[in-house]
This record gives structure tokens, C-alpha cells and sequence, in this order.
């Protein structure tokens, strides 16, 4: 719950919310009242209280067997639930949303219910009340961190009493959102009453005013608490900003408008609207206790409801126990008449004369009760020797009696002998599989309903989600797959367009949608087994995906061979890892280096030989211009020719053919003969 504090309110006012308070629940539990004592007679009949007490006393000292055919029906509605769970999934709907923040919340919410423990707890506790009775219930509550007590967690917490909880009668929607109302209620000892709040309980009525029901909420030794949520009208100004998102005028501060400017940020336009704002009172027939604003805008009790129908304008709720009562009562009788006729039924007495007994009575007296080893008798030459008379027999039509009332179990509650593993051996596999699936068909119901009421707690946690996870810290995520990984929300960064939140999850609309199927882990083993069967028809997939087929086997050390195999794959098969790839990143990085480095030496290499050729080049253009005196018109033609070779080469970075023409070019110069004067300069160097 939220932080929690007692409003000041005049004693005209307590008795105004006060008499509310008992108003709306007298009328729902006058809605309720007949519906719940079938619930109840429906809880005790699935608990194997299955004889009423008049036949109870009309049948005393007579067998009275119960012999549960509707437990075996009710395991198979809830197995099928809990290994086909409602999973919760997140889509962003309008342009402040997106699909990362949409992923971080899917995952949010998935860690709430895994620390919870809300599948196998808060679910499947509101499933089992709702397969027997039709009516389950849970609560979406906050509690204070345990790592840091200024924060608040989500959590879902299982309610082991549905009948505590209260609706509007005048809601319709599946999950009562639409009602005015709802209560929970607890009854506690005057002691424990007085501890938590030190004050006693009155010993008479304390305003006429109040009720007429008070017997139902305190007693000289007893109190009932109740937490009486309802949702009361508020007018409330609305700001838009101009990136689309709409916020409460009253939760904007300075602080806030000024970062948002720093994004480029404006508040476009305000806006007056009716809001229903819900108040939670924590109360007494007498006293108002504790009152808060509860700051999200659905109810945190979320009822899952079973089979459904409105007779005459009064909704009546039942799960699968209570239409098969009759037929199981008729097989606890005939299987009870059919034993009491085998027991009660006498032995075989014996067929004797007087004469023949006479003297013996004390053994014949005793041949019914005691397993004597021989009866003594006189012979007669009258009768034959003494025998026994042959029995009735027992009446064929009990037991299938018995047979029949077993087949209307079935037929009343849905779940036949294929949904209960009583399969003729005889059949093949499809055909076993068909006939569970036509099976469950008869019970999906509840499955669907379930599914509904997992939707709507996932919109309840995303209406809360910005209220309590509204500041910068780590919150640990959980993948589908049970991956854990932890995240920075609400985290300021600063970008090339200005200051920007990263996983902002105050800001953008989501909305939310269930899967309902096999768990991951199921799936994993149901694929891994699909894997080798296709491996057994074309065993040329292991060379390409033998590391998925081991990821997917369930035992020790399938991810070790699994990162194995995928070591052997060929290149370009598999998607890198994040690991891989960021040592990949790094090798490139590295060779990139060392070819940067190799270049520079390349580079330095080359310059120290274009120094060199220019000195040679300037060299032999100055002993051309020296010895060409003494050259032929043809050796010069041939100099000039392997002039413009060694430029071409050294164009096309050819150095082998440019060191060939220069020295092609030195020979020529060093045969021609010595010029008629010296040149006056030397060498350029």
C-alpha cells in the first residue's frame, strides 16, 4: 500500500463514510449472500463431505462410502492451468512508447510475478477456488523495499479466502473494474484489535445511523476490519506536452518543466477533466482507522470467475463440483448398497436333521461365527449327510448402477476418461492426442477466464509501474527464458539533441495482451525432442544446428556442449555471440592497427627511395647533360627512352622495372666517352 495516514475528519464525516461503508456492504453481500452458501456447500463436497446429514442419520451403522470421482476431474483442470500458464505481454500504442521500454517492462513485470511466486501461489490458488466453487480472487499490493526502505516494490499476493473479498453487484465487467467499489474484510480477536490500535470495542451499537447489520462486524470478543475501496469523482487539470504525453498539472514542478525545455520540451495545452479517484478507508462498523488515495486507477482486488449465468437478473457463479453432485452422490450409494449387500449378506447355513445335530448343537451353533476344523454329526439313515444351501446371488444391477452414475460424473463436469489417462491401449498417439484436446474443450473456460483475469493484473502493475518506479536506480529483469539481467532506468543522458531519459518508464502509453501455452521450459524439451526426430530422417541438420538441439536438452552440461558444437559450425552459420562479437570488434581493431602500421612503414620505405631515385635521377640528368656530347643520336634516343621507363615505373610504383631503366640509363652514360670540358658543378646530392 501506499504510505498510509488518518485523515482529520469531523465526527459528521466518519458517520457519513461510515454508513456508506456499511450500505455498500450489506449490498453486496445481500447480492452474494445465496451464491456464496453454494460456493461453500461446493468447497465442503470437493473436500469429501458428500453425504448430507439426513442421510447421514437415517443410514447410521449402515456403509456410507465416498469414493471421489470429482477430485480426479478437478487436478486435471488445474494441471492443464499450471502447465499452460498466462504470460504476460507489453506493446507500446502511441508515439511516446516504444518497443525497448515496452521489452524492459514485459520484463519488469515478469520479475514482479516471479518474486511473487504469484503462477504458483496467487494464480493457481484463485484457479483452484475457481475450478471448485467458480470464484477465486487475488491483490496487487505495493510493499517497502528491503534494500532501500524509501522505495516501494509491486508484488501479487495470493488471498487463501476469496469469500473476504466484496464487488459491486452493479459492475459488468469480468474483473469488476467498472464498479464503484470493492471490499475486503478480516475479522480479528477485541485483543489484537486493541494492540494494533488501541482503542476497545463498544459494547452497543454507536449511531443509529450507521446499520442495521452490526452483528456481522463486532462482538463483546470479536471486531471486523474492513478495507473499503471506492472510487469518488475529481476534477483535475491535464497538461500536454508537445511530445504528445499527457500530465497532471499538479504533479508538474519546476524541476520538471525545466528539464523538459532542456529536450526542447513545451507544454502545449491544459486541459479540465473528471477523473474517478479511488480513496481506501481501513475501517470498523464504528471507526475510520487509516485513510490514504490509493494512487492507481483500478482496484488491486482482481476476482477469476467460472462458469457464468444471469437468471432473472441475479448472476450465479459455479465451478465444476457442483453439477456433478448429484451423480457422485448416486455412486457413493450404489457402491455403498452394492458392499453393504456383500457384507451384511449371512453364510450358506447348513441343511441337517435333529437326529444328525443331536448332542452336537455347541459346534453346529458355532459354524457360522468360527472356522471350526470338522462338524460332528449322527448319521440318518433318513437324510443325506448335512450340506450347505447355495447363497443368492448379489443384484447385477447395483454395479451397473454404479457404472452409469461414473459416466454422468464425466458428463457433468466436463473431463472424460481421455483428459484422465484411461485410453484404450489400442489407440495410436494422434488419436490419443485428439482426444485429449476435444477433451479440454470442455473445461477451457476456465482457462480463458484465468487468462482475462492475468491480462487485467498485468494493466493494473502497468498503471502502477510509473508511480513507484519513478526514479533513477538498477531494477533486475527477468527474460522469458528465466535470463536475469539488471538495468538502468530513468537514467539522464545527454545526446547530440539535448538531454534525454533513458528507459523512461513515466513516459509513452502501453497496453497488454496474454499468451497462453506451454511454459519456456516445456517448450525447450517438446522442441529438443521435435530436433531429434528430424535429425532421424535427415541427419545432415546436426552439421548445421547440432549446438541448438543440445541447448534445448534439459540435463547438465547440454550448454556446454551446445557452446561446443557451435564452435564447430561453419563461419557464417550462426549469429555471433555479444561475447564473440566484441572479440571480433577486437581483432579488427587490431589488425586495423598493425595495417596502419605496416602502411606507415611502407609509406617511410618509399619516401627513403623516391629520395634516393630523385638523387639519382638529378645525378644522371646532369652526367646526361655531361656525356650526351658524346653520345650518338641512337644512344641518346635510347637514354631518353629509359628516362620515361623509370618515370612510368615509378608512377605505377613498379620498382623492380624502374631499378632495371635506371640502370639501363647509368650504363648508357658510362660508355659514352669523356666530354671535351667538365661541367663546373657537381652532382646535385
Amino acid at each position: 500500500m501506499p504510505e498510509k495516514k488518518l485523515s482529520t475528519f469531523s465526527q459528521a464525516e466518519k458517520d457519513k463514510i461510515i454508513k456508506q461503508f456499511m450500505a455498500d456492504f450489506d449490498l453486496a453481500f445481500t447480492a452474494e449472500s445465496e451464491n456464496r452458501a453454494d460456493m461453500v456447500d461446493d468447497l465442503k463436497f470437493a473436500a469429501l463431505d458428500q453425504w448430507d446429514e439426513d442421510v447421514k442419520n437415517d443410514r447410521e451403522g449402515r456403509p456410507m462410502l465416498t469414493l471421489d470421482h470429482i477430485g480426479q476431474s478437478i487436478r486435471k483442470v488445474t494441471g492443464g492451468i499450471r502447465q499452460n500458464m498466462p504470460s504476460i505481454k507489453v506493446d507500446p500504442i502511441d508515439d511516446g512508447a516504444d518497443k525497448e521500454t515496452a521489452s524492459v517492462l514485459e520484463d519488469l513485470t515478469r520479475q514482479i510475478e516471479q518474486t511473487s511466486k504469484a503462477q504458483a501461489g496467487a494464480y493457481m490458488t484463485a484457479a483452484n477456488f475457481q475450478v471448485k466453487m467458480g470464484y477465486g480472487v487475488w491483490r496487487v499490493n505495493t510493499v517497502e523495499n528491503t534494500d532501500d526502505i524509501f522505495t516501494q516494490d509491486i508484488v501479487i499476493q495470493r488471498e487463501r479466502n476469496p469469500f473476504t473479498w466484496y464487488f459491486d453487484p452493479d459492475a459488468t465487467e469480468p474483473q469488476k473494474q467498472d464498479g464503484r467499489f470493492c471490499i475486503k474484510s478480516e475479522t480479528m480477536s477485541a485483543d489484537k484489535f486493541k494492540m494494533l490500535y488501541g482503542k476497545d470495542v463498544p459494547s452497543s451499537t454507536p449511531s443509529p445511523s450507521v446499520g442495521e447489520s452490526m452483528e456481522r462486524w463486532y462482538s463483546a470478543d470479536s471486531v471486523r476490519i474492513g478495507e473499503y475501496f471506492v472510487k469518488k469523482k475529481k476534477k483535475r487539470e491535464l497538461t500536454q506536452l508537445s511530445n504528445g504525453v499527457v500530465i497532471p498539472t499538479d504533479e508538474i514542478t519546476q524541476q520538471d518543466v525545466q528539464g523538459y525545455r532542456e529536450q526542447g520540451i513545451e507544454p502545449v495545452k491544459t486541459r479540465e477533466v473528471e477523473i474517478d479517484e479511488i480513496h481506501w478507508y481501513k475501517l470498523s462498523a464504528f471507526d475510520i482507522l487509516e485513510h490514504t488515495i490509493w494512487p492507481g486507477k483500478y482496484f488491486p482486488g482482481i476476482p477469476v470467475y467460472g462458469v457464468e449465468e444471469n437468471i432473472e437478473g441475479k448472476t450465479e457463479y459455479r465451478g465444476i463440483v457442483r453439477p456433478a453432485k448429484d451423480p457422485q452422490r448416486m455412486y457413493n450409494y450404489w457402491n455403498s448398497a452394492a458392499a453393504e449387500t456383500i457384507a451384511l449378506q449371512p453364510k450358506a447355513p447348513y441343511l441337517v436333521t435333529k437326529d444328525q445335530i443331536k448332542g452336537y448343537e455347541e459346534f453346529w451353533n458355532q459354524a457360522n461365527q468360527k472356522n471350526l476344523p470338522y462338524l460332528p454329526y449322527n448319521p440318518d439313515a433318513k437324510a443325506p449327510p448335512p450340506q450347505r444351501i447355495a447363497p443368492p446371488s448379489m443384484q447385477s444391477g447395483l454395479l451397473q448402477q454404479a457404472q452409469i452414475s461414473a459416466q454422468d460424473i464425466q458428463q457433468a463436469t466436463g473431463v472424460f476418461e481421455a483428459s484422465t489417462g484411461q485410453l484404450p491401449e489400442q489407440r495410436s498417439g494422434k488419436a490419443v492426442i485428439a482426444l485429449q484436446q476435444e477433451a479440454d474443450l470442455g473445461t477451457s473456460l476456465f482457462m480463458a477466464n484465468l487468462a482475462s483475469a492475468v491480462e487485467h493484473t498485468g494493466r493494473v502493475i502497468l498503471d502502477l509501474i510509473p508511480k513507484y518506479y519513478d526514479t533513477q536506480r538498477m531494477i533486475r529483469l527477468r527474460g522469458e527464458d528465466d535470463s536475469i539481467k539488471f538495468v538502468e532506468i530513468n537514467r539522464p543522458m545527454l545526446t547530440p539533441d539535448g538531454m534525454r531519459i533513458q528507459n523512461d518508464l513515466t513516459r509513452g502509453k502501453y497496453d497488454v495482451r496474454v499468451g497462453v501455452g506451454p511454459s519456456y521450459r516445456t517448450r525447450r524439451i517438446e522442441a529438443a525432442s521435435s530436433m531429434v526426430e528430424l535429425a532421424r530422417v535427415f541427419p545432415q541438420i546436426l552439421e548445421v544446428s547440432g549446438d541448438l538441439v543440445a541447448k534445448n536438452l534439459d540435463w547438465p552440461g547440454a550448454d556446454e556442449i551446445a557452446e561446443r558444437l557451435r564452435k564447430l559450425l561453419p563461419p557464417g552459420i550462426a549469429e555471433p555471440t555479444e561475447e564473440e562479437s566484441e572479440q571480433m570488434q577486437q581483432q579488427q581493431q587490431q589488425a586495423q592497427q598493425q595495417q596502419q602500421i605496416q602502411q606507415a612503414a611502407i609509406q617511410l620505405e618509399m619516401a627513403e627511395k623516391q629520395a634516393k631515385i630523385g638523387n639519382i635521377e638529378a645525378d644522371t640528368a646532369n652526367k646526361k647533360a655531361s656525356a650526351v656530347k658524346g653520345l650518338t643520336e641512337a644512344e641518346q634516343n635510347d637514354v631518353e627512352n629509359a628516362v620515361a621507363l623509370a618515370e612510368l615505373a615509378r608512377d605505377q610504383g613498379n620498382q623492380q622495372l624502374m631499378n632495371q631503366a635506371l640502370a639501363e640509363i647509368v650504363g648508357l652514360i658510362q660508355s659514352a666517352p669523356a666530354p671535351q670540358q667538365a661541367p663546373t658543378t657537381g652532382l646535385v646530392g
